[in-house]
């Protein structure tokens, strides 16, 4: 049995990204748990602020999509920007803090889009299995600060991650995995 599932990237999918992704957090995950170099609190001041003028551009998205939050991205990327300049020689850290976290937190989104597919389900008294997925994905990575709040609001206000996905019925004697 195939089916294709279509994931909508609902505010609980954001909230949970956010949650796993603390902008305070200094220790890079991705890097061994190294801290991240001289990030000084004021850095991490800025960041929180721009975390959550980001947080909310998400929010919106994901409630009202891309079309009515368009306007709004260029107003978050223009606070990030001025930011920037009141940190004047801490600008460069704060952009490459705040670009890290934010690609931390595509990588985050997208994982909660997948964990949100079931590894199984029951029709009837039937039990089918996934046993293979494809996916189609409009989330770009990108070394800009602009760009990735950009893609982000796009896959977000857009709202579609589109799996395919093949259930099969486990042949008898073959254990099924949990429901995730």
């Amino acid at each position: 049995m195939m089916t294709e599932l279509v994931t909508s990237v609902q505010t609980d999918i954001i909230e949970s990204a956010f949650a796993a992704v603390n902008i305070r957090d200094t220790v890079a995950p991705h890097k061994g748990g190294k801290l991240y170099k001289d990030v000084s609190s004021s850095v991490v001041v800025a960041a929180t602020e721009a975390w959550q003028r980001i947080r909310e551009l998400l929010e919106q998205a994901s409630r009202k999509g891309w079309d009515t939050v368009q306007t709004m991205v260029d107003d978050v990327n223009n606070h990030i920007d001025a930011l920037a300049k009141e940190l004047r020689e801490e600008a460069e850290d704060f952009k490459k803090f705040l670009l890290e976290k934010l690609q931390e937190l595509m990588r985050e989104t997208f994982d909660v889009v997948l964990r949100s597919i079931r590894s199984q389900v029951q029709i009837g008294d039937a039990t089918y299995v996934l046993t293979s997925i494809q996916l189609e994905s409009k989330l770009v990575y990108s070394s800009s600060i602009e760009a990735s709040v950009t893609a982000l609001c796009k896959f977000v206000g857009k709202g579609e991650a589109v799996v395919t996905g093949t259930y099969m019925q486990p042949t008898s004697g073959a254990s099924t995995p949990s429901d995730g």
